[in-house]
């Protein structure tokens, strides 16, 4: 995930393959990293690599994170 398109820096989230035959992919961010995340719209995407190492992209998107409200 990248501020920009362009942008050199990233933040990276852990991808998970949660139903295989029903192709269901789960992305999440752990707290601490999402806590280090200034507001903002990013961009992402998730590529997989097959065997026999051909990368497809599978989805991909914007993200808003908004700041939170509640202190703990």
């Amino acid at each position: 995930m990248r501020k920009t398109y362009t942008s050199s820096t990233a933040t990276t989230f852990v991808s998970e393959i949660t139903n295989a035959s029903g192709g269901v992919v789960t992305i999440s961010l752990t707290a601490a990293t999402t806590n280090a995340l200034k507001a903002g719209r990013y961009v992402y995407d998730v590529e997989i690599t097959s065997p026999a190492s051909v990368v497809t992209r599978i989805v991909e998107g914007q993200v808003e994170v908004t700041p939170g409200v509640t202190q703990v």
